[in-house]
């Protein structure tokens, strides 16, 4: 079923809304893929539900279109977001994520990253020549916000850049310092500007997916950054058409739903 009238207006004024902030602060945003393209999805669950006090918005309500873990994926008609339900607490996701997210639920997945160094130190150079090609050559402070092992860290002082990364893994962590990279411990809602100092650049990549309120996130990232300085947003493609398509002719559940770990569905 696709999007309906009201739902489209309200990721319209989301678009907008985001349009509007980057503006007036002269960033500029570069994306691989355009990031307001709405497929058809596939609705399997056809009740609604009410969800309150999230976001900011008192109620939430929409059509649930996944199961996953144990939590309901919303398609909110109230805030635009596909969510999960129920929302996990900041103290489930204090647990999951310092010591369980890669020992637990992703075990295997830093050897993984670390056997791809290479292939990483390529594809984060040339992130980095992006960003030089529209910032003066005194222009060169980097925040990564879940910085996970540090390699965009490192790719970056490679290059010269002043880098620092907020990571609440603690084994993510404990590599990044290892490797005498500037990683601190926690939620990038836990520092504050005192703390970190303005950017000329903020990272966010595979990150809003992972946070209640990706908008307030943002709007805190705005507020860090230099004046004309760059923003960099990396979310995945979920519900796209390849999902789908793969789904169906591999007969596959939805592979790409991780709750309570992605709490935003991307498209």
């Amino acid at each position: 079923n696709t999007a309906t009238t009201s739902q489209l207006k309200l990721r319209n004024d989301f678009r907008m809304r985001l349009f509007t902030f980057f503006a007036g602060a002269e960033l500029e945003i570069f994306i691989n893929v355009p990031p307001f393209i709405f497929c058809s999805i596939s609705v399997q669950y056809s009740q609604t539900i009410v969800v309150a006090d999230f976001m900011g918005i008192t109620t939430h309500s929409g059509i649930t279109i996944g199961q996953n873990n144990g939590y309901a994926i919303l398609d909110c008609e109230s805030c635009g977001f596909i969510h999960v339900h129920p929302k996990p607490t900041i103290e489930q996701m204090q647990d999951i994520y310092p010591k369980e997210y890669y020992s637990s639920h992703y075990p295997g997945w830093i050897e993984k990253t670390l056997s791809e160094q290479e292939y990483w130190r390529i594809a984060f150079s040339r992130r980095f020549e992006v960003f030089e090609k529209q910032l003066p050559e005194n222009r060169r402070r980097v925040l990564d916000v879940g910085c996970f092992l540090g390699l965009f860290l490192q790719a970056g002082k490679s290059r010269g850049w002043s880098v620092v990364g907020i990571e609440p893994s603690e084994q993510g962590v404990a590599h990044g310092r290892k490797n005498g990279l500037d990683v601190r411990h926690g939620f990038f809602e836990d520092f504050s500007e005192h703390e970190l100092g303005k950017f000329d650049v903020i990272n966010l990549s595979l990150t809003l997916e992972h946070v209640l309120d990706p908008i307030s996130l943002i709007d805190k990232a705005h507020g860090l950054l230099s004046a004309g300085g760059l923003l960099c947003i990396e979310v995945p493609n979920d519900f796209s058409a390849l999902q789908q398509g793969v789904k169906k002719v591999l007969d596959k559940d939805d592979y790409w739903l991780s709750a309570p770990h992605h709490l935003k569905y991307f498209n």
